[in-house]
């Protein structure tokens, strides 16, 4: 049987096939069963596997996950949409727009805790410039497209960010975006 995803050149580093196997195969068990819950879309987008040389070409599988990432995120909020009424989504999107809020208000350079001048964290330039569009974004209506948060990559610095911090704080950006999209 042919891989599912193509295969990175022999010599490149890819997913652990295995690893990516069975996550898709727990999707699969998931989305043939609507009563099961075996992986929420806040569980996938923690989601790591191994790199291996010659594994499953990362491109392609993390294309496979974020659209397993919206699937599961419009389930979800249907979900809750039918059992609890619209009350409850617009209560958490109102929690995730204050902590949100909570850190753009912070000052720049000041939003999230930094690192020491031995290790590197996150450009704190480049995270305020994107902390700068969620505000516009929540402030003004302004577009935003969830890629732009699934795909970023900020540059390391001694004295950066804490790179937890920030990929929390991209997370909830992601599930408010998937919200607003699928309420």
């Amino acid at each position: 049987m042919p891989a599912p995803f193509e295969l990175a050149q022999k010599r490149e580093l890819g997913y652990e096939p295995s690893q990516v196997d069975q996550l898709i195969a727990t999707a699969r068990a998931q989305f043939a069963d609507e009563r099961k819950s075996l992986i929420t879309a806040a569980e996938l987008r923690k989601t790591e596997f191994d790199l291996v040389r010659g594994g499953y070409a990362i491109a392609a599988v993390d294309a496979a996950i974020d659209r397993l990432d919206d699937a599961l995120a419009s389930i979800e909020i249907a979900a809750v949409l039918r059992h609890h009424g619209r009350d409850i989504v617009d209560k958490v999107k109102s929690d995730a727009t204050a902590l949100l809020f909570g850190r753009i208000e912070r000052p720049a350079r000041k939003r999230f805790s930094g690192t020491s001048w031995l290790l590197r964290g996150y450009s704190k330039r480049q995270v305020d410039v994107l902390v700068e569009l969620i505000d516009l974004h929540l402030t003004s209506g302004s577009q935003l497209n969830i890629e732009q948060f699934r795909r970023v990559i900020f540059k390391a610095k001694r004295r950066g960010y804490n790179e937890a911090q920030v990929d929390a704080f991209v997370d909830k950006t992601i599930e408010l975006l998937q919200l607003e999209k699928n309420s």
